[in-house]
């Protein structure tokens, strides 16, 4: 019944770490003498960065949010007339804190569609970031807010529950994969931790720290 009331589009979506270079010239430009323009896009964003004979730039790197950063920073670099390592820094620089506003904004966003307006901003800010984030080929940022909604609907079907707790929990019961990898630990744990941390209330942590 939950199912069927729920009108939210599927989160299907899957993240791609390549950007292609149109020319010789571009790819020229992209890399600069001896390669120093990649190397210093490599070092602003904490990723490896290779061009494939098909003149395509991989992105390697365990997190998401810098390959993301990653992606932005080589379409602005590539429709630059003129590069240095120099210029790659600068636009490094807008680029991240571009995307930070993003993610800032990603987060208000997302707590204001559930009605949760309440939550810690540092909760709002690692819900944002959920955005770059893929598990089971899903984009965790539209699967958490899917969750949440049908938590909810599940509690007023089943009536007597709290469905604005349900709701809440739901939300944030994936926000552990947001967290750094250098954070030991299940994500339902870490997650739990994290909202504690943060002024959620004992029974949404419970709730997040038992998900599984």
């Amino acid at each position: 019944i939950a199912l069927s009331r729920f009108p939210r589009a599927s989160s299907t979506e899957r993240g791609i770490g390549t950007v292609p270079v149109e020319s010789a010239e571009a790819r020229a430009k992209l890399l600069g003498k001896d390669g120093e323009n990649l190397r210093a896009l490599e070092v602003a964003c904490g990723v490896d960065l290779s061009i494939n004979e098909n003149n395509v730039v991989q992105i390697s790197g365990y997190d998401p949010v810098r390959r993301e950063l990653t992606t932005r920073c080589l379409e602005r670099v590539l429709a630059e007339k003129n590069v240095t390592p120099q210029v790659v820094e600068r636009i490094a620089e807008k680029a991240k804190k571009d995307l930070t506003s993003k993610i800032e904004n990603d987060g208000r966003k997302i707590a204001s569609e559930l009605g949760m307006t309440d939550l810690n901003p540092e909760i709002k800010n690692m819900l944002g970031s959920l955005r770059y984030r893929y598990s089971f080929a899903q984009n965790q940022f539209f699967h958490v807010a899917e969750v949440g909604w049908l938590c909810g609907l599940l509690a007023l079907e089943l009536g007597g529950v709290d469905s604005r707790a349900a709701r809440r929990s739901g939300l944030l019961h994936d926000i552990g994969k947001a967290v750094d990898h250098s954070i030991e630990g299940g994500h339902a744990v870490i997650g739990a931790d994290f909202i504690h941390k943060h002024g959620e209330k004992p029974h949404i942590v419970h709730a997040v720290r038992a998900h599984h």
